[in-house]
């Protein structure tokens, strides 16, 4: 085979990129492993916090976000342009699905139980659905029935002892919900 200079070129162009998507990756995962990791339920002021990006023609992805980051900082990380009419100053809270629809409006929701227990972030026991609550080791669908019924008929649980006040609910599920849950 003869050596071309047009063969050279694409061989050192392929080659740079392939370096240069290794030198990228080693990056990121150095990055990943040097920062500090989440605590469980909440992070503190040095922790991150996690949280869920869906972008027409992005898809969807979970973003590791710092401490203190705002839904701005999180179209910034995903490089989609923040919507014209959204100053995006509202704080991240963990666990926060953000999608993006095909009309530029944003909605807000939560991530799936079994995503934030993969994570280690705190489900919101106020707001999550009988899944989420599903999702967290020890709890079944019955108990995750009656804590929803408790909140349809009660209203927001103020503390972990209106939960353990419930039928069924004992001692083993109230520090289930205390390790993998928030209020």
């Amino acid at each position: 085979m003869r050596d071309n200079p047009e063969t050279r070129e694409v061989s050192r162009l392929l080659w740079s990129l392939l370096l240069a998507g290794a030198v990228a990756s080693a990056g990121v995962f150095v990055a990943s492993r040097s920062s500090t990791a989440p605590s469980r339920l909440e992070t503190g002021a040095e922790g991150a916090l996690y949280v869920q990006m869906q972008a027409p023609g992005v898809g969807v992805a979970v973003y590791r976000m710092p401490s203190g980051a705002r839904v701005r900082d999180l179209f910034h990380a995903a490089r989609i342009p923040l919507p014209r009419d959204m100053d995006g100053m509202e704080s991240l809270v963990p666990g926060r699905a953000v999608a993006v629809e095909a009309e530029g409006g944003v909605s807000l929701s939560w991530m799936s139980g079994d995503q934030m227990v993969a994570l280690g972030v705190s489900i919101p026991l106020n707001e999550c659905g009988l899944q989420d609550l599903v999702a967290i080791p020890g709890i079944g669908e019955s108990t995750a029935m009656r804590i929803l019924k408790g909140r349809v008929e009660r209203g927001r649980y103020d503390s972990f002892n209106e939960l353990a006040n419930l039928s069924g609910v004992g001692e083993k599920t109230v520090t289930a919900l205390r390790q993998y849950g928030r209020l």
